[in-house]
């Protein structure tokens, strides 16, 4: 299955950088957030197409059944 590519940083647990001020260190937490790939629930994709598509064809079927009824 298919994973988002991970940064080489996310791999190990985040340590907490030296920094002179919080404002500074939450700077570097932001950036190394930035730096992993974007998060995509790609494994929800295929239920919500087969969901679509399904609920598309009933729909069909429904309405044809009135149709040559």
């Amino acid at each position: 299955m298919w994973r988002p590519r991970q940064h080489p940083a996310a791999m190990y647990p985040l340590v907490e950088r030296k920094t002179k001020d919080h404002k500074q260190r939450g700077r570097v937490l932001r950036s190394e957030q930035r730096a992993g790939a974007p998060f995509v629930p790609l494994l929800a994709l295929p239920h919500l197409t087969r969901l679509t598509l399904n609920t598309l064809i009933l729909a069909r079927i429904f309405t044809m059944s009135f149709v040559y009824h």
